[in-house]
């Protein structure tokens, strides 16, 4: 075993001391900023959940409106161009939530949607088959859209050790000597 002078052992207590403590502070800055990123992907995810929902609903009111026949539909004109406009700003509203985490949507896939929403009267079954058909295609289309984009959005990977160069191996160094000084001071 290795022996040490008092004057010695002080000195490797105090680095001891001031890696440990350097070592707190680093994993608290780190524990921080991933607690940080997992809420910013949580809310990120809970708005295109939203969006989601949404546009099922419009699913289910353009369903109700184009394929029941006139007698029996549930709504008249004006109350699916107000419930529709409703879900569209509602749909509007939840894309600038994901602008602010980074993740924007083509404006062409709603407008594509927003057009297949046509507010014309309906006429004959075929034509307003294929008008739900339509519906059906371009929510899809948008549905993806915000899934893949969410999916490959930055959001919740952890760029700490990228954004300071040589943490990594200044990290690693501080753990090694810690452990080294620890095992030799006390065993």
């Amino acid at each position: 075993m290795i022996s040490f002078s008092e004057s010695e052992i002080f000195i490797i207590q105090s680095v001891f001391s001031i890696i440990a403590i350097f070592l707190v502070i680093l994993g608290w800055v780190f524990l921080r900023k991933n607690a940080s990123l997992f809420a910013k992907r949580s809310e990120l995810n809970s708005s295109a959940k939203d969006m989601s929902e949404i546009i099922n609903k419009i699913i289910d009111i353009s369903e109700d409106y184009w394929l029941v026949h006139t007698a029996k539909c549930k709504y008249d004109n004006f109350v699916y161009e107000s419930l529709i406009m409703n879900k569209i700003g509602r749909l509007l509203q939840k894309e600038n939530n994901l602008k602010k985490y980074g993740v924007s949507l083509s404006a062409k896939s709603i407008i594509q949607l927003r057009q297949s929403l046509t507010l014309n009267q309906k006429d004959n079954t075929t034509l307003n088959k294929h008008i739900f058909s339509q519906i059906l295609s371009t929510s899809s289309k948008l549905q993806n859209e915000i899934d893949q984009k969410v999916l490959t959005s930055n959001i919740g990977k952890i760029n700490f050790f990228h954004e300071y160069v040589g943490l990594k191996g200044l990290l690693t160094g501080l753990i090694i000597v810690n452990t080294y000084l620890f095992f030799f001071l006390f065993f």
